[in-house]
């Protein structure tokens, strides 16, 4: 605090020597106090409860500041203090993702203070922010409680840009400025090193362009629009001439139409009049001829009544005649069927004696068929001899075969089931082995998920491994294999995944070729080591595991838990001395104190946990930290050696098992033919033995069957005598009844004669009325046409007066619906209205006939005017009001976009100019730089068009190799280290030029190799610690010995752990005093 004070009166002494410098580049030598420290420096910086620190509290120089410590001491988190304490966001620092969990852990809060230079004139500024484990912040100013927004505009007020990486480039964003595009590297440069103008200038030219474009766009459619419009309106003049020529057709034509119903209810009153004396006339006519009919009539009537009573009377007798008839009928259908029944007696008299005739002579046919089926036994019982015996003796031989072969078919099943398991084990073996190898299958489809430029050059190398002298391996994490899949957790967190993804190479030459081909040609972001000279043998444990395992529980070493190649393994062990991490048990787990404090191992493994010792050099306190260890994700897809050599093992025996069941299988084969040919044999003698047999039963079977149907035959005998006596006495009945009938039938036929007597005579006398009622109705058909005929024109000129009537008050109503009509006062005839007149006058004649010829000729001229759409006209006309208005924007839009395009020129020049004066300085500090390391690099403004105001970058090209050329940076042709010495030199070359109070870069140096390295820090203590510069935070895990150092350069080291002292109790100079008595001692030693 008291140095703080101190600095703060130095800084009110001072005076103001600010640059005012305009357009492009400030003065980077600009605004510098006496005490050396520029507007908005760090004078002051307090951490409590943040991160690794209870408390701290330091002063930085005012010029270059390295802050040096081993990883996990807290130079990172000194840089955290830096980005939130001056309001960045976490997401600057890319670690935690909410601000409370910068909170050290089992603090509720803590808090950030940092004092800022107020220049010559003005007080310096603290700033502190108390953050909250549940991510609140509280703030102030000078002891004052501020808002952030407050803060934020105080921080600006420096000209602080935490938010650019060329002023602030905390450790996690290294490889995002190597990964930055031109574009974006142009954007933070211009808020670097340019003048706020400047990169105002640039966003406004960008719009303006984007602007430009839209209005230029916008201006070319409407000009093409116009045109169009203009082209639309020149094809449709003619057709809108034609238009107007045929409205003035049809004005004639509508005219014409209304004169045409006035003329026409003219010829209708004319015809209505004309048809109303016509049906006057006819009306009289009819009259006079129904009085002269009337006595005709009456003699008419009394013929038909005389007529239609003698046809009444022809229409009974016809009646008796018809029922009369009707019995004969009867009695005659009666004859018939008697007939029939007599016939019916014959034929059952000759069917029976037909029957009798067949009886007989199937009789002696079966007689005849018994003798042969008789003579045929008897030959057969005279051929064969029993074969009974044979037979059965053939049955027992063919059991006996059948229990044989049931035996070996049982036996041949047994050797089935056997083979199924067999072939169901050889593909279960097979499945397990497929499913071992396919381990590195699996791990290689996750490289290329997770890391494809890798798994491209897998596959790139594979077909070429020819072309390089020694081996090169693929990628660690595809051939490490690790028996027990429970160890691959440890594997994975003790060995990074860099390593993991790395080609292990056995040749520096081939290694440089590799690398040449995948990261130069093909543009593939990968790692590659090369493999120790020193054979794995070398590589010995320190204490044997038996001595760890007694005293700890230890039970292995990570060297023993997996496979690998031997350079690869040699590799591993040389990085991560794997052969000195034992990995521990529960046991161990729960006697940890002892085993950290006794064992003087530095990493150890328990379940789920890594631990890893210090020792102090002063006290001998030992101190570790610890960290889980989370579930593998690359190595648990591991091969089991000794399980594969098991089921290879087990796929040998059952392929042979299987080999010498087949051949079992076959010998049972031959066995079971056998049986078969002899059971055939048998079979085909039985069959004979029994054919014989079965044809003497047959033929006994068949006699007997024949002699039964003889008897039966001998009793079916008919006596045809009785039959014979039967049907004549049936005769004898049916001609009785017909001679019966036959009486009846002559009696009803003479009633039938004598009643068609009686309807002859009637029918005369019918005729004669008939003849004199045709008489008198042809008298009275000739007077009824003439009748009708009358009634018809008199009921067809009241039709035609009705019709005449009606069409002529329809027309009155069409020209009153039409033109109107008024009734004169003169006359009292009905009259058009007078302007109507004076329209028809213009065409004097009123005859239709004329007046539709004038329609049909103006038509025709109409139509030859063609028919235009009245749309197309009324477009005609918006499209003309279009052009008008659309004239009007395209001058105006065209008068816009050339004021535009000036407004562009006049920002372009204040903005370009400017621009490549500060690209030139940038290229020539960053090439005197670049050639120093004799490297070769160059800074350039680039663009591919030069009105794409978007397009512009900065690129950074470099060349570390002199085979090869001039390569852009990026992450895939440089190496992280060649990457992280052009970054710190750009950097630099900014310095040269920055307006910022402060800069800083954490662990810029690592991936460098020493000599890239000690070049690096040379530049940067040169550059950083010239006079009226601004301030330098360099953050460094190591330093190389024998660098270059100077006295305005500050260097800080982290000290950090348990046993530390408090701040208040830290006395420099009581720890001088102590360090010279040891070293002292040690020379009297």
């Amino acid at each position: 605090p008291k140095m703080a004070e101190r600095r703060k009166s130095k800084g009110r002494a001072a005076t103001s020597r600010r640059s005012q410098a305009s357009g492009g580049v400030p003065d980077s030598q600009a605004a510098v106090s006496s005490d050396g420290f520029v507007r908005g420096a760090i004078v002051r910086m307090k951490l409590v409860n943040f991160q690794t620190y209870d408390e701290c509290e330091f002063y930085p120089g005012c010029q270059l500041n390295v802050i040096l410590g081993p990883n996990g001491t807290g130079k990172s988190t000194v840089v955290c203090g830096m980005c939130l304490g001056l309001g960045g966001n976490t997401s600057i620092l890319q670690r935690a993702k909410e601000v409370g969990e910068y909170v050290q852990h089992g603090k509720e809060a803590g808090y950030i203070e940092l004092e800022l230079h107020g220049g010559e004139e003005e007080e310096n500024v603290v700033i502190r922010r108390q953050i909250h484990r549940d991510n609140r912040s509280d703030w102030s100013l000078n002891g004052h409680h501020a808002t952030q927004k407050k803060v934020l505009e105080t921080v600006a007020s420096f000209n602080i840009q935490i938010n650019n990486l060329c002023q602030f480039l905390p450790q996690e964003r290294v490889a995002d400025f190597a990964k930055m595009d031109k574009y974006q590297l142009l954007e933070n440069t211009e808020k670097a090193v340019g003048s706020p103008q400047m990169h105002a200038d640039h966003c406004r030219l960008k719009d303006f362009r984007r602007d430009e474009r839209q209005l230029s766009n916008k201006l070319e459619e409407h000009r093409t629009h116009l045109e169009r419009l203009k082209d639309r309106n020149a094809r449709l003049e003619q057709d809108v001439e034609r238009y107007r020529e045929r409205e003035r057709h049809l004005a004639k034509i509508q005219v014409l139409e209304k004169k045409k119903p006035w003329a026409q209810m003219v010829e209708n009153q004319k015809k209505f009049n004309s048809a109303k004396a016509k049906k006057t006339e006819y009306t009289q006519r009819l009259r006079e001829e129904q009085r002269k009919n009337a006595p005709r009539q009456k003699q008419a009537d009394r013929a038909r009544e005389r007529a239609a009573q003698i046809d009444q009377d022809i229409k009974a007798k016809q009646n008796h005649i018809r029922q009369t008839t009707g019995r004969c009928k009867e009695k005659s259908e009666s004859l018939i069927q008697l007939q029939d029944d007599i016939k019916d007696v014959q034929e059952l008299l000759q069917e029976k004696k037909q029957q009798e005739s067949d009886r007989v002579k199937m009789l002696n046919q079966m007689k005849r068929h018994l003798g042969a089926l008789q003579n045929e036994l008897q030959e057969v019982m005279e051929t064969a001899q029993d074969v009974t015996p044979r037979i059965n003796e053939i049955q027992t031989e063919l059991r006996t075969i059948n229990s044989d072969m049931r035996k070996l078919q049982t036996e041949k099943d047994r050797i089935k089931e056997e083979r199924k398991e067999l072939d169901r084990e050889i593909k279960r073996c097979k499945d397990e082995i497929k499913r071992l190898e396919d381990v590195r299958n699996q791990r290689l489809n996750l490289l290329r998920q997770k890391h494809r430029h890798t798994y491209d050059a897998v596959q790139w190398l594979r077909a070429n491994r020819d072309k390089f002298k020694k081996n090169i391996y693929d990628p660690i994490m595809l051939i490490m294999n690790v028996p027990n899949r429970g160890y691959a957790r440890y594997l994975e967190h003790h060995i990074s995944y860099n390593d993991m993804r790395a080609f292990v190479c056995e040749d520096q030459e081939d290694m440089n070729k590799f690398l040449n081909e995948v990261r130069d040609n093909q543009k593939l972001k990968v790692n590659a080591v090369r493999a120790p000279s020193k054979p794995l043998s070398e590589f010995v444990s320190q204490k044997p595991i038996q001595q760890l395992r007694d005293r700890y529980d230890f039970q292995h070493y990570l060297r023993e838990l997996f496979e690998a190649p031997e350079p690869v393994m040699a590799y591993l062990c040389q990085m991560y001395h794997l052969q000195d991490v034992p990995i521990g048990t529960e046991a161990t787990k729960g006697n940890i104190e002892r085993v950290l404090r006794e064992s003087g191992l530095r990493c150890i493994y328990t379940p789920g946990t890594q631990y890893r010792v210090t020792k102090s050099r002063y006290t001998g306190e030992i101190s570790s930290t610890n960290s889980s260890v989370r579930e593998a994700t690359l190595l648990n897809l591991s091969v089991d050696a000794e399980q594969r050599a098991q089921v290879e093992r087990e796929l040998t025996e059952a392929l042979t098992n299987r080999d010498a069941g087949q051949e079992q299988y076959k010998e049972l084969d031959k066995k079971e033919e056998e049986l078969r040919i002899r059971d055939n044999r048998l079979r085909q003698e039985k069959k004979e033995l029994g054919k014989k047999r079965e044809t003497k039963s047959r033929l006994e079977q068949q006699i007997k069957t024949k002699e039964s149907r003889i008897r039966q035959y001998e009793n079916d005998a008919v006596d045809l005598e009785a039959a014979e006596r039967e049907a004549k006495e049936k005769l004898v009945t049916i001609n009785d009844k017909r001679l019966q009938y036959v009486k009846d039938l002559k009696d009803r036929i003479k009633k039938v004669l004598d009643h068609h007597k009686e309807k002859v005579e009637l029918s005369m006398q019918h005729l004669v009325a008939t003849v004199e009622v045709s008489r008198l109705e042809t008298e009275q058909r000739e007077w009824s046409d003439t009748e009708r005929r009358l009634k018809q024109e008199a009921h067809m000129a009241e039709q035609e007066a009705k019709a005449a009537k009606d069409q002529y008050k329809r027309s009155i109503d069409v020209v009153k619906e039409t033109i109107g009509l008024e009734q004169r006062e003169d006359t009292g005839e009905l009259s058009p209205p007078q302007h109507w007149i004076d329209a028809f006058n213009q065409y004097p004649t009123d005859d239709l006939e004329e007046i539709e010829a004038m329609i049909n000729d103006t038509r025709a001229r109409a139509d030859l005017c063609f028919q235009t759409d009245p749309g197309v006209i009324q477009e005609y006309e918006k499209r003309q009001r279009d052009i008008a208005k659309l004239n009007k924007e395209v001058d105006q839009q065209g008068n816009h976009l050339e004021s535009q395009r000036q407004e562009i020129q006049v920002v372009r020049e204040r903005w370009l100019t400017p621009l490549r004066e500060l690209v030139d300085r940038i290229n020539y500090n960053f090439s005197r730089f670049m050639s120093m390391l004799e490297c070769v690099g160059e800074v350039d403004l680039h663009t591919e068009n030069e009105e794409d105001y978007d397009k512009y970058g900065i690129r950074i090209r470099v060349k570390f190799r002199n085979n090869s050329q001039l390569h852009e940076l990026n992450p895939y042709h440089q190496s992280g280290g060649e990457r992280s010495v052009s970054t710190i030199l750009y950097l630099m070359a900014l310095q040269e030029l920055t307006k910022y109070p402060f800069r800083v870069v954490d662990e810029i140096n690592q991936g460098m190799d020493s000599t890239n390295e000690r070049r690096v820090f040379d530049l940067v203590v040169a550059s950083a610690c010239r006079g009226n510069t601004s301030q330098y935070f360099l953050m460094t895990p190591k330093l190389l010995p024998d660098l270059n150092f100077q006295d305005n350069m500050t260097v800080h080291c982290v000290y950090n752990g348990h046993w530390m002292l408090p701040t208040d109790r830290w006395d420099l100079k009581k720890f001088r005093k102590t360090r010279k008595k040891f070293k002292y001692a040690q020379e009297e030693d």
